[in-house]
């Protein structure tokens, strides 16, 4: 069920205080920002990362996912205000990223 709101505008805090299905809802940004939500109702961003350089077994490109909290531990406004500058800062981040 991956990229449900995919289409959709950004994420919102009352979209992720509703009840959502299990599944992958993304911010629909350009920085692969994802809330993951489990069949236990747990939710938590991940970020999804392709690796540069590198390609799976079919010939695509190779991604990771880096976990960054739970929601709602980590909110929606910190999470905006922290990812783009933690992806230019950060030098492992750097160095994957294409």
């Amino acid at each position: 069920m991956a990229g449900k709101l995919r289409d959709a505008k950004k994420l919102t805090a009352a979209l992720l205080n509703s009840s959502l299905a299990p599944g992958r809802y993304h911010d629909g940004g350009n920085l692969g920002l994802f809330l993951r939500v489990e069949s236990n109702g747990a939710k938590f961003w991940v970020q999804r990362i392709s690796v540069k350089g590198k390609l799976t077994k079919t010939g695509t490109q190779a991604r990771i996912e880096m976990g960054l909290g739970s929601y709602p531990l980590v909110a929606l406004a910190v999470i905006n205000r922290w990812l783009p500058p933690l992806l230019i800062a950060w030098p492992p981040l750097a160095c994957l990223t294409s």
